[in-house]
């Protein structure tokens, strides 16, 4: 799952640019950390406080 990570990642990062990756705490696993290592990325992990916020805002402007 690691290698899936890192090749999405990358391809991302080749089309937009390097930008801090976020993550709610559920969505943290190994692979995604690892990966953002490997590929000198920031890795933000929200918490689920942080994620309601985030997604109420969301809701709220669409």
């Amino acid at each position: 799952m690691f290698v899936v990570t890192e090749h999405f990642l990358s391809g991302v990062v080749n089309e937009y640019g390097e930008h801090p990756i976020s993550t709610a705490d559920s969505d943290c696993t190994w692979y995604s950390s690892q990966a953002c290592r490997f590929l000198k990325l920031i890795h933000h992990p929200h918490s689920y406080f942080e994620k309601s916020i985030i997604e109420r805002t969301i809701q709220h402007n669409e």
